[in-house]
């Protein structure tokens, strides 16, 4: 493998801005493929684990290569990792297969194990158990929705498992889209898995799509399977997997694939799908294990004892913040010259400090009275005249009988 490495580092054809990068410690190592860091923590060196032996190896990674930069054209940074350089051009047999890519912080399988270990910790609160499984059901529903965009470009691929996707919490490179915890990325789109070749219609394309999905959900079910903790919190994590699943659609074909799996696609290259399919079917019960969970809706004790729950967490919720409100705590002892007392620490401070000045404030403010609104006065009372006077119909005022307009009036002048 040494020598591998220092025909990379001696590569000719190298850029300029990759040259100086040391390949340094080994990260993983698949079926074809080993990865190693380099001195750059941003780029990472996928290294093929043996050299080019036919025409037939060299075509697979000249079609990973087209299927990545249809991926990146099409939708860039959110479907597969990004690649700086890779030598697919130039391979001739006898030579090794490499290629300089994003770096990742993990694969999925291993980012689900640590999201289930870390809800099933020891007194772990119900928050934190929610928040811990809802990581791992929202990286696989980001898994499936990258696989889904695969299918629209029109690049089928077979080998859909955890171990073939990425995730980074960082935000990848060229990805313009909302900001999220974690970013999930697929990888291995080879000619070896992946085709371009269409199906002879929706339907099958559908049910396709539905047994490579329902094996990616499955295989993160097992992973829930082996931890090492109570059947009761295992049920939890199996619970939250299939929930996920039920979003998805995938059991809504479940009879049709188990039916047709063997006699459909005779291609070579989806021998993978269809044994590991085969492989599930006789070791697991999907009907019984998985669809009937992703299916069947809360019964009605369940919905009882959620509605329950969310009651309960409502009503502390709101006596935590009245008991918040309420509490005033007093100082003890006689206040000291020049300090007045916080209610809310219980202890005495200086008046002409910061919080001091704030309580004095507080103390003297008084809130402003109401503008009330003065009642329009009511005219008086019409009152009768004197013996010796009478009204002017005119102005409603009383006058003299012996004046002038008094005469008029008695007269019906006016």
């Amino acid at each position: 493998m040494t020598l591998y490495i220092e025909s990379i580092e001696n590569n000719r054809n190298l850029p300029s801005s990759l040259k100086n990068l040391k390949i340094e410690k080994p990260l993983g190592k698949g079926s074809f493929n080993s990865v190693y860091s380099t001195s750059d923590p941003n780029i990472v060196v996928r290294l093929s684990n043996e050299q080019i032996s036919t025409d037939d190896m060299i075509m697979d990674y000249k079609t990973e290569s087209k299927f990545n930069k249809m991926s990146q054209k099409k939708y860039p940074g959110e479907l597969v990792d990004h690649v700086f350089f890779d030598n697919s051009k130039t391979l001739q047999v006898g030579e090794t297969a490499f290629s300089f890519r994003e770096a990742f912080d993990s694969d999925l399988e291993k980012y689900l194990e640590d999201a289930l270990e870390e809800a099933y910790k020891n007194g772990q609160s119900e928050n934190l158990i929610q928040m811990h499984l809802k990581n791992a059901t929202s990286a696989l529903e980001d898994a499936v929705d990258v696989f889904d965009k695969l299918v629209k470009i029109g690049i089928m691929c077979s080998d859909v498992k955890p171990q073939n996707f990425l995730v980074k919490k960082k935000k990848p490179v060229g990805y313009k889209g909302q900001k999220k915890k974690v970013y999930v990325r697929m990888i291995d789109l080879d000619g070896q898995f992946c085709t371009l070749d269409p199906f002879k219609n929706k339907h099958d394309l559908n049910l396709y799509r539905d047994l490579t999905v329902i094996q990616l959900y499955v295989m993160a079910f097992d992973i829930n399977k082996t931890r090492n903790v109570s059947n009761s919190l295992k049920k939890r994590g199996a619970r939250a997997i299939a929930k996920a699943a039920q979003k998805e659609k995938v059991c809504r074909h479940i009879d049709e694939i188990k039916k047709i799996v063997g006699k459909w696609f005779v291609s070579g290259r989806w021998n993978n799908v269809v044994e590991t399919f085969k492989w599930y079917v006789g070791n697991f019960d999907y009907k019984e294990e998985f669809c009937n969970i992703a299916q069947s809706p809360p019964t009605r004790r369940q919905s009882k004892r959620q509605s329950k729950r969310q009651s309960k967490r409502q009503s502390k919720r709101q006596s935590k913040r009245r008991s918040k409100r309420r509490s005033k705590k007093a100082c003890r002892g006689k206040a000291p010259v020049g300090k007045i007392c916080n209610p809310k620490t219980g202890r005495w401070v200086f008046r002409n400090g910061k919080v001091g000045r704030s309580l004095v404030a507080r103390a003297s403010y008084k809130s402003p009275q109401r503008k009330v609104r003065r009642k329009k006065r009511e005219s008086p009372k019409k009152k009768g005249c004197a013996s010796n006077k009478v009204r002017n119909p005119k102005t409603g005022r009383c006058v003299l009988k012996r004046g002038k307009i008094g005469k008029r009036i008695l007269r019906g002048e006016i």
